[in-house]
């Protein structure tokens, strides 16, 4: 139409030459608008300079699954499987019949596509954790603690859930050690376990104030984190007596370890990202974000960039508070980009091995999980000079 009115004026000698421009640059920004849309309808998306892409959206039978990529970084195994209704059947020590479609969720990083969606595998799963060579998914799950073998696809019942404290599904958090050799445990009731992977026996019981809702072991194995009401920090060569950080006023959800094991980053109690000092057990620096609640926390395997997400809660039925996404250089701690990376706050976050990919979980009301390339928001290395 305004093509029209353009070559109209033009031919009709109209000397509104103003009208005339106004409408050739509408027909031009609608010429590109509608090749962009036919452009992402096509399904292509490549890394922007300065910006983050979305590259693939993931359905769940569930919200708030628990995420890891494999250390070959090769598959992102999402634990999606649920009991179907309330009130299912589901024995104690037993694995329920009655599941969502899907326990574990393989998404194949090449292909950008699920390669598989492995059913009565890690039911009502609350966390998940790769051993370091990744022979091993460790999995809290319905049936207790569970190991499964991604290559041959084996499942098994590592520590039976009647041999845990008594709760339908008891653990909260789960780590290895780095050598593998170790698989810790984090219940709600406090306890904190530490048990053998080769025997399956129990080799220790810690206690923390409040439920222990993550864990990390440092680099070199010596040193188990847990957060709860407060951070703790056991050594576990029996060196040191057990530390604890009271300053969070509502307890710490989650926490992160740098590879130099020197610094541990928390949520804080309001908008802010805390890194503590190790060796002094003080925060060092915080770090402000944009809104209320941070959720997640990780650094990236070569510790160059740290990342926090979260959001400003969630209303049931509504979607008005998006989940924001972070990143910091940690040379310097300047912020290097925040984005929306989910319609609803972030809950959980799983980093690449190679850093370039992130997926994000929500903390409810959303049954996906999105995974964005963040390789344009990474810090470049200065030239080395000659």
């Amino acid at each position: 139409m305004c093509e029209s009115i353009w070559l109209g004026s033009r031919q009709m000698g109209v000397r509104n030459s103003i009208l005339a421009q106004r409408c050739r640059r509408l027909v031009t920004t609608t010429a590109r608008i509608l090749g962009l849309v036919i452009w992402m309808s096509s399904g292509i998306a490549t890394a922007q300079p300065g910006r983050p892409v979305l590259i693939a959206t993931i359905k769940t039978e569930r919200s708030s699954p628990p995420i890891r990529f494999s250390p070959d970084g090769k598959t992102l195994t999402i634990a999606t499987g649920m009991l179907v209704g309330a009130g299912a059947p589901s024995p104690i020590g037993k694995v329920p019949d009655t599941l969502a479609p899907g326990g574990l969720t393989l998404w194949d990083v090449t292909t950008k596509k699920v390669r598989a969606q492995l059913e009565n595998v890690g039911v009502d799963c609350t966390g998940i954790a790769f051993s370091p060579d990744g022979k091993y998914l460790a999995m809290l799950d319905r049936a207790g603690i569970s190991l499964f073998e991604p290559a041959s696809r084996k499942y098994r019942v590592f520590v039976p859930i009647a041999d845990l404290d008594s709760s339908p599904v008891p653990e909260f958090a789960i780590a290895f050690s780095p050598n593998g050799s170790l698989l810790a445990t984090g219940h709600s009731s406090g306890n904190v376990k530490i048990w053998d992977v080769t025997t399956g026996k129990l080799t220790a019981t810690m206690r923390v104030k409040g439920m222990a809702s993550d864990l990390v072991f440092f680099p070199d194995g010596k040193t188990l984190a847990a957060a709860a009401e407060a951070v703790y920090l056991w050594d576990l060569e029996g060196g040191e007596k057990p530390r604890s950080w009271a300053e969070h006023r509502f307890g710490a959800a989650t926490l992160a370890i740098s590879p130099d094991g020197k610094t541990l980053a928390t949520p804080g109690d309001s908008k802010e990202v805390w890194l503590w000092n190790v060796q002094k057990g003080s925060i060092r620096q915080r770090l402000g974000v944009d809104y209320k609640m941070v959720e997640a926390v990780a650094y990236s395997r070569d510790g160059r960039v740290l990342i926090a997400a979260g959001g400003n809660g969630n209303l049931p039925g509504l979607t008005l508070n998006p989940g924001i996404v972070t990143l910091w250089d940690t040379k310097t701690d300047k912020m290097l980009h925040s984005f929306r990376a989910l319609d609803v706050t972030v809950r959980k976050v799983a980093l690449s091995p190679d850093g370039k990919l992130l997926a994000v979980s929500p903390l409810d009301h959303l049954l996906k999980v999105n995974v964005w390339d963040i390789s344009q928001l990474l810090p470049k290395e200065s030239p080395t000079k000659k």
